[in-house]
């Protein structure tokens, strides 16, 4: 679904992503790692598997060779895209959530 974006100026060249990612931790070596909390040295790992984090992100991507009209000749692929995310540290108590972002701009030929 487009949301009726393909008929509007600028927006038609828009595309919108959103991603979702999560981070299970099994501790398979358990024989030499040890357990966390970090702030406990020298307990010995139990062997348990727990989700460790989860991600939240959002990717706003603008065709620049489709907004800009370039011919296929001159260019493949023109665009700037620029990212937003989240991170939810569950299981560490010495992490930190965090938002991070970018931009990168891309061309191909």
């Amino acid at each position: 679904n487009d949301l009726g974006m393909k008929n509007t100026p600028i927006l038609k060249d828009i595309t919108i992503t959103p991603t979702w990612s999560i981070g299970w931790d099994h501790n398979w070596l358990n024989k030499v790692s040890l357990d966390w909390p970090a702030s406990n040295p020298g307990q010995r790992a139990n062997n348990s598997s727990h989700l460790d984090f989860m991600n939240w992100g959002l990717e706003v991507n603008f065709d620049l060779k489709s907004a800009l009209k370039i011919p296929d000749k001159y260019c493949g692929e023109m665009y700037i895209k620029g990212f937003l995310n989240f991170s939810d540290a569950i299981a560490e108590n010495f992490l930190n959530d965090e938002f991070y972002g970018g931009v990168s701009v891309g061309f191909s030929w």
